[in-house]
């Protein structure tokens, strides 16, 4: 299970967490819909930089079949599910990572239904996403590479002093 993936690669180094590649591209800060709260221009870059962060750090775990990385970028029932990906992952001895090159970002606060207790912070990263297959392991063989224009919209959540990612918004594409 889960612990037991957790606990093998307790063993090892936690993996690198990347960095954004390249500079952040402009973030526009949009209007809020059915809420008067908005983000500052300054606060609307780091939501945006910091789930870019995130996903990098998701590639990263996947890409060393460790999910403790993911514990740190994302929160609640997306934390789990990815946990659960890498360790299949793991136990099958490949593993495909995804990195996102994005080209544009919008940052905005929204209520999306009627009732919604907190309004929710949605980032959407437009750009190209290259997922890689490989083996696990030392010296770990590439099986695939591809690449795809990438439209998807993320919902962040801050805690402490960083966003993290809570999972792809209703109706919208995203994968970690």
């Amino acid at each position: 299970g889960r612990a037991g993936c957790r606990a093998d690669a307790d063993r090892s180094p936690m993996p690198p967490r990347p960095k954004v590649a390249g500079p952040l591209p402009v973030v526009v800060n949009l209007p809020s819909v059915g809420v008067r709260n908005r983000l500052t221009d300054a606060e609307a870059r780091r939501a945006a930089a910091d789930a870019l962060d995130a996903l990098g750090g998701v590639a990263s775990a996947r890409s060393a079949g460790d999910p403790r990385p993911v514990a740190e970028v994302t929160t609640g029932s997306l934390r789990g599910r990815l946990e659960a990906e890498i360790c299949a992952d793991r136990r099958a001895g490949n593993a495909v990572s995804r990195r996102l090159v994005v080209a544009a970002a919008e940052v905005r606060v929204l209520v999306r239904f009627r009732g919604q207790v907190e309004p929710e912070i949605d980032v959407r990263l437009r750009g190209t996403a290259v997922e890689t297959a490989r083996e696990l392991g030392p010296g770990g063989r590439a099986l695939w590479s591809r690449a795809a224009p990438a439209d998807e919209t993320w919902i962040v959540e801050r805690v402490g002093d960083r966003y993290r990612l809570t999972g792809p918004a209703p109706g919208r594409t995203g994968a970690a």
